[in-house]
């Protein structure tokens, strides 16, 4: 959980499934240390038996309601960003008339529980930032955990053997060559000093106005040690996720909370399982990044069929045809697939180059997305650049995107076909007009927030992205340009992909930070 928020939270045990005020459900208010409404509070009720997370956020007033009766065992916690947490038992505020009251207490040292972004900031802004945040937080977060040791900040000599553990992780030599170590330890040790990580600054809460509209529900993972990376939500509103290290799928009921395992690589490790799309045959594909591999899964029978794919493909996505298209992550030249699932027969096709040198690395392909017309879609996180691809001509072309070492991530598509960007360096959400070949970019937040994953609500127009070293997410509404970030219950909250479910807009991603933090599988649902 949330290390500033939750993790240090005593249990609450609710006594009983008893009214207070005379209503069943869970309600009442936070108060800070001097006695004033904790706007933005994040409240958390914890089911006992199957420790799923419910959390609300406190208003202007400092006021809570869950639509929850809650019950014997049942845990309360309530945190603040800069704050303790609060603890009561619920029988002790039986009978008092105004529900319960949490009151938080005073961290003495609140910059320790913040999240990454928060640490991030605190290294001078510019190229150096960049390439450290793509090459060495583009996995994980780095806050308190990683930058002290023994409560000091790390010096040269530290942070060259944390850079060393990165680089003996690194099986598949992402990062680029130009990284010298000596020169980014020796930066680091300068830059993160004492004074430097007095002054790191707890994250704001959310907005008061805002926290009505957002509830958020935490399932755990039935693994610890597995790495949930993408998710998707299938016509019957179950949540299909795909298992990293252990070769499987796991789906969610969310009704129920119970979840149930398919194998996908023989029911052994080393698969890579990563991206995965419904096709309109309901029949589910899935990336095997580890034995470059297509599975196609029958949902309903638990059957596979397993299809070479020539490539370490790190996305999927299906032409109007239903032929699934990959990207080879790590290949050189860069190079993408369309798979011909009656034949089994692979088609590839090399897109155009971004122009990166020997030492600048690999341009590594990140998201697709295929429009209405089928022409495909890509972003190169290293690179800095968007490609199009025509299957119809075999041509294609690249755009360098408009602010250098951006790190364009994992792309969503407008219902108007705009291509969203989310710039994993910058702060920034940036729009591409294939008609006019322009962008436009809009600010989200500071640069360190780690936007990772965008994806489009198909009834609204609405795209949400992942603020994934801020353990945020954050709405972007382009009819207004309006901005609204929801600050997650817990930290740190790494997050690869995200979900929308076309029936009711609500939001699906999972905690999935390597090295492995305590994965779960998150509902968002706004109610604005």
């Amino acid at each position: 959980m949330r290390t500033s928020w939750l993790l240090l939270a005593l249990p609450i045990l609710l006594a009983a499934c008893m009214p207070v005020d005379g209503e069943k459900t869970v309600h009442g208010s936070v108060v800070d240390a001097a006695g004033r409404p904790a706007a933005g509070a994040v409240v958390t009720l914890v089911e006992p038996a199957s420790g799923i997370a419910h959390s609300v956020f406190a208003g202007p007033d400092g006021a809570f309601r869950f639509g929850l009766e809650g019950g014997p065992g049942w845990q309360l916690g309530a945190q603040l960003p800069g704050s303790g947490p609060a603890s009561l038992a619920l029988a002790e505020a039986a009978g008092g008339g105004k529900g319960i009251e949490l009151a938080l207490k005073t961290l003495v040292d609140p910059h320790l529980a913040a999240p990454s972004a928060q640490w991030l900031a605190g290294l001078p802004d510019g190229d150096m930032r960049r390439e450290f945040i793509l090459n060495c937080g583009t996995c994980h977060g780095i806050a308190a955990s990683r930058v002290l040791v023994d409560g000091k900040p790390r010096d040269k000599a530290q942070w060259l053997d944390a850079i060393a553990a990165m680089r003996a992780m690194d099986a598949y030599s992402v990062i680029p060559p130009d990284f010298d170590d000596e020169t980014y330890a020796a930066w680091l040790a300068a830059s993160w000093n004492a004074d430097t990580v007095r002054n790191v600054k707890s994250a704001a809460p959310i907005d008061p106005a805002l926290a009505p509209k957002i509830e958020i529900t935490e399932y755990p993972y039935p693994t610890q040690t597995e790495l949930p990376h993408d998710l998707v939500v299938a016509p019957d509103g179950r949540i299909w996720v795909t298992g990293f290290f252990e070769g499987d799928m796991l789906v969610l009921d969310p009704e129920t909370g119970k979840s149930r395992r398919y194998p996908v690589n023989g029911g052994k490790p080393g698969g890579d399982v990563r991206a995965l799309k419904f096709a309109p045959d309901g029949a589910l594909w899935v990336v095997l990044g580890g034995t470059k591999s297509l599975v196609r899964l029958d949902i309903g029978t638990g059957e596979t069929k397993t299809f070479p794919a020539g490539m370490y493909a790190h996305d999927v996505e299906l032409d109007s045809k239903g032929n699934p298209w990959l990207n080879d992550y790590f290949g050189k030249p860069e190079r993408v697939a369309k798979l011909d699932p009656a034949s089994g027969k692979l088609a590839e096709y090399v897109i155009a180059a971004p122009q990166l040198d020997a030492r600048q690395g690999k341009p590594l392909p990140y998201g697709l997305q295929i429009d209405a017309k089928d022409i495909l879609w890509g972003s190169q996180l290293a690179a800095n650049t968007l490609f199009r691809l025509d299957p119809a001509t075999g041509k294609s072309e690249t755009f360098p995107m408009p602010e250098p070492n951006s790190g364009p991530r994992r792309l969503a598509l407008g219902k108007d076909g705009t291509i969203w960007i989310p710039e994993w360096n910058t702060g920034y959400l940036t729009g591409f007009d294939p008609k006019t070949k322009a962008f436009t970019r809009h600010r989200l937040g500071p640069g360190t927030i780690g936007a990772y994953d965008a994806e489009v609500d198909p009834r609204t127009g609405v795209v949400w992205v992942t603020g994934s070293l801020a353990s945020t997410v954050i709405r972007f509404d382009p009819a207004t340009g309006k901005v609204e970030t929801i600050p997650l219950p817990t930290d740190p909250a790494f997050m690869r992909h995200i979900a929308v479910d076309p029936r009711n807009g609500d939001v699906w991603t999972t905690y999935s930070q390597l090295p492995a933090s305590t994965p779960k599988i998150v509902r968002i649902r706004y109610s604005g």
